[in-house]
């Protein structure tokens, strides 16, 4: 609240000033502003008003207008004994805004474009950066063309600059390059002659097209052109093809190239040879078979082995494993440039043993394993190990079952024997066990709120296992992690549990369930309001919020509105925008375990319509007319159509030709359905029929009249005397003897005028002389004897004061204390005679009634040291002092006779002792003016 400035006479004038400033050194929405006091003198304090709702009570402040517009900004400077104020207009104009588009994005050459500008109607400049190092162009208009001279991609830009230096900048991108090919070869290999098509594809920018095709084969064959974007050549060489591409010229005459990837063709291979680098046809089934094969003129090999597997392969040398028995029949295809030579064909057979298990676990017992035997061959011996028991080996069972210790990571293996071949065999898999253990790191968590789920004493790491967390029936794969950082996004009572899952299918997976539900507490926050209003419609929220756990109670409310006004109750008044635009509302509520909930809603305040009628007021005479016209940009209605010209929608300018002053009102909607009103008054004068009151009276000498008329307009009395303004309606006169007025009053506008009289007869005036003054001593008896007129037969005195009767010609009294008295004398008309009389209490030392001792222990007697007096009206100065001259107590200008304006016998707290003496000094004023010095002692007793 700011202080109104006062000031207090013999201070030393102060004066205040302030200075703002920016830092880019303009005033564009949204703007921070600097404020700095300039006030003179040290202010103790400093309020600010910024003009937009905010305010401030430092030296400086930085205040940031989001909006444009024109602010009062108000620094009051607080003085120990003053505060003055000073003003100042700040105005933040608007930032514009800006856009900007081109007649083309993306030239295949080098050329012109036009770039166009769009934005606010109040841009004066548009400063130009092409983004090609050519100079910034600057132009009042908002269309400019630019010629790009090389190949490049280009970011330009558009600065607008308005009258007051407020800027926005947009951007454009192009791209000057040339336009994309892409193109293929079909077949790329094969056997020659070769009949290949050849294609392309372009990308041209819009408005253009291919013209030409020159078509280079790469063979040395000559270039071929055509309008087609394909061609069929037939190639008859087995040489690499590398340089082969297209030149494509465009309508526009853009050129672009495209060299095909390297393709070639071949003639079949031939001389196939392949064989088995071990130089036999017969191999265990754990062996790695080592195979050659190698033809004439061939680049790679297309190998087959017999057991359903195949691969190509440029080497000469390639090894493979079987995992079947019997007869292979290896065929090996040698191939030049994909044209397939003779094959060759290597017979062989796969001896011995192939050894193999499957194994499962349950998910009741999941550390015991059962192995099933699926080897190959004739197994004439047989031995399982496990590395958790390194001396066990059975031998004895071809299906084994196995129990492995709770935890750890254990090998299981089947070792095989033919004795018939000696072939040998051996098959090792990686057996795990655990006992994990799934926790969490909250019992209860605020919804949103992180929680952290971890997976201890678990499977090893890097081996394939992986994590599902199943959180209120959503599954969270968490791949190899073990731990699980999550945010709840709901309220309730979770179940929450765990699968650890292997690579392998026979085993059994690992799902752990946490032992109770996880409470996702936190308020359920919302609340509904409009999502659009107009500017003048005040916003009201309906907060429906509440706890989703009964007992979690709300305790605090956080409403943001968007503006940078808050609230913090559940249920905010209805709530005034001071500019139209579009808002967020925002409610974050707070319960009794800290857990927070936000709501958020989106608020469109659509702006007024802006009307203005003209004239605001017109005046005319009875039976004549008045033009008005209404401007606005929206739908516009006359709501009052009292004899108006026109009633339908749009009429902007009417003619009206009202009986009676009336209030003509104009209505525009815009397309958002808000309406704004203004208002043309029609003043219609007619005829005047001038009435005075009272018309006829009879009155005291200088009793006041107050006169009315019936009729406004320009005012006239005549004669002007007695009367305290001749030329309003409301005149009060006070005669001191017979007069007649004459009133003429015209309307303001020339139409009508009218006359009337009002007579006035006046009685005697009584008289009285109420005597001298009377200066007496103290308790003086006295009578007063005023002088009366024949006439008088009434007496009031007043005060009644020490006077022996109140309604007595000659009243007596006794002097007391002075006083002065007044005598109104009424005669038998009711007229009144006034005079006054003063009785002075003689001024005497004697009067000065003060004590010699006090006793200032707070018992209510005589417990300060204050002056009593007869005949004094102030104390002008009361001073006391110890007995070493020091001044313990001071009073100036104050009532003698009042107990609480004395001393208390204490000064700045301390307390004297007993029986001090203080010497005192005193100036006093008498009733009649004369000023008495004196003084004396004082005894404190306690």
């Amino acid at each position: 609240m700011l202080v109104s400035a006062f000031t207090i006479t013999g201070l030393k004038a102060q004066t205040v000033d302030f200075t703002f400033t920016t830092t880019n050194g303009v005033f564009c929405s949204p703007q921070e502003v600097k404020f700095v006091q300039m006030a003179s003198g040290t202010p103790t304090d400093f309020i600010w008003d910024f003009g937009d709702g905010q305010t401030g009570s430092g030296p400086t402040a930085n205040i940031t207008y989001d909006f444009p517009g024109s602010y009062t900004v108000t620094l009051t400077a607080v003085y120990a004994d003053n505060a003055i104020s000073t003003s100042k207009t700040v105005v933040i104009n608007p930032s514009p805004a800006i856009s900007l588009t081109a007649d083309k994005n993306y030239l295949c050459q080098p050329g012109n474009v036009v770039f166009t500008a769009a934005g606010s109607p109040f841009i004066t400049t548009y400063e130009w950066d092409f983004g090609d190092g050519s100079p910034v162009v600057s132009t009042s208009t908002n269309t400019v063309s630019h010629n790009f001279t090389v190949y490049n991609s280009f970011t330009a830009k558009v600065k607008a600059i308005t009258a007051p230096g407020c800027t926005a900048s947009a951007s454009y991108a192009l791209q000057v390059t040339k336009f994309a090919i892409t193109g293929t070869v079909t077949p790329p290999q094969g056997c020659i002659p070769m009949s290949t098509v050849l294609s392309v594809t372009t990308n041209l920018p819009p408005g253009d097209a291919t013209q030409n095709f020159a078509w280079d084969f790469g063979d040395g064959s000559p270039v071929v052109n055509g309008t087609a974007n394909n061609i069929t050549h037939l190639y008859n060489t087995t040489a690499n093809i590398t340089t082969a591409g297209v030149s494509i010229t465009s309508i526009q005459g853009c050129i672009n190239q495209l060299t095909f990837p390297g393709y070639a063709y071949g003639t079949p291979p031939f001389g196939t040879n392949a064989y088995t680098a071990a130089a036999r046809d017969t191999f265990c089934g754990s062996e790695l078979v080592r195979f050659h094969g190698k033809a004439t003129n061939a680049n790679s090999y297309y190998w087959d082995f017999g057991d359903g597997i195949n691969i190509t392969t440029p080497d000469t040398i390639i090894d493979h494993k079987y995992r079947t028995l019997g007869n292979m029949q290896v065929i090996v295809t040698p191939y030049f440039n994909g044209c397939a030579g003779t094959k060759d064909t290597i017979n062989i057979f796969i001896e011995g043993v192939i050894a193999d298990y499957t194994y499962s676990n349950t998910c009741g017992n999941k550390n015991t394993y059962s192995f099933i035997n699926q080897s190959l061959g004739n197994v004439d011996h047989f031995e399982w190990t496990f590395t958790d028991v390194p001396s066990l080996i059975d031998s004895t069972n071809y299906n084994i079952t196995h129990s492995f210790p709770l935890n750890g990571v254990f090998n299981s293996s089947l070792y095989l024997i033919d004795s018939t071949t000696g072939c040998t065999d051996v098959w090792i898999r990686n057996i795990f066990t655990a006992r994990p253990v799934f926790s969490r790191s909250l019992n209860a968590v605020c919804k949103d709120s992180l929680i952290v789920y971890n997976v201890s004493n678990t499977y090893p790491a890097g081996y394939g296992f992986t994590y599902e967390f199943v959180v209120n029936g959503t599954s969270v794969i968490n791949h190899d992690d073990s731990v699980l950082s999550y945010y709840p996004t709901a309220h309730g009572n979770f179940t929450e549990y765990v699968v650890i899952r292997d690579t392998y299918n026979g085993t059994c997976n690992d799902s752990i369930y946490l032992s109770t539900p996880t409470q996702v507490r936190g308020p359920v926050v919302s609340f509904s309001a409009p999502s659009s209003i107009c500017f003048d419609t005040l916003i009201t929220v309906i907060n429906n919020s509440y706890p989703y756990f009964p007992g979690d109670n709300i305790i605090k409310w956080d409403w943001n509105f968007g503006d940078r006004r808050k609230d913090s109750v559940r249920s905010p008044k209805p709530h005034a925008y001071i500019v139209p635009a579009v808002y967020y509302i925002t409610l974050t509520a707070t319960d009794i375990n800290n857990c927070k909930q936000k709501f958020e809603h989106y608020l469109s305040i659509k702006p007024l319509p802006r009307i203005n009628v003209f004239p605001a007021i017109d005046t005319i005479c009875q039976g004549s007319t008045a033009t008005l016209r209404a401007y606005t940009a929206d739908t516009l209605l006359w709501i009052t159509n009292t004899n108006l010209s026109c009633s339908t929608a749009d009429c902007d300018t009417v003619v009206v030709n009202p009986a009676i002053t009336t209030n003509y009102i104009a209505r525009a909607i815009n397309i958002y359905g808000c309406r704004s009103y203004d208002t043309s008054v029609v003043k219609v004068f007619g005829p005047i029929n001038l009435q005075v009151s009272p018309s006829d009276t009879t009155v005291c000498p200088g009793q006041p009249i107050p006169y009315t008329l019936n009729a406004v307009g320009k005012t006239l009395w005549t004669p002007s005397s007695f009367l305290n303004n001749d030329n309003i309606r409301n005149p009060i006169a006070r005669p001191d003897s017979a007069i007649t007025y004459t009133v003429i009053v015209a309307d303001s506008v020339g139409c009508y005028a009218d006359t009337a009289i009002a007579i006035v007869n006046v009685h005697p005036r009584p008289s009285v002389d109420a005597g001298p003054d009377k200066v007496l001593p103290y308790n003086t008896p006295y009578t007063i004897t005023p002088v009366y007129s024949s006439d008088v037969v009434n007496y009031v005195w007043t005060p009644a004061g020490d006077l022996g009767c109140t309604n007595c010609p000659n009243p007596d009294g006794v002097a007391l204390e002075s006083e002065t008295y007044q005598i109104d004398a009424i005669s038998n008309l009711g007229c009144k005679a006034t005079d006054q009389v003063k009785i002075w209490v003689n001024c005497e030392k004697s009067n000065l009634l003060m004590p010699t001792a006090f006793t200032p222990n707070k018992d209510g007697t005589n417990d300060r040291f204050y002056p009593i007096t007869r005949g004094y009206k102030n104390i002008k100065a009361f001073i006391v002092f110890n007995r070493m001259g020091n001044k313990v107590f001071e009073r100036k200008n104050f009532q003698p006779n009042m107990p609480l304006l004395g001393w208390d016998g204490a000064i700045r707290g301390f307390e004297y002792g007993p029986n001090e003496t203080f010497a005192w000094y005193m100036e006093a004023e008498c009733d009649a003016g004369q000023l008495v010095v004196t003084k004396g002692t004082v005894v404190l007793l306690r």
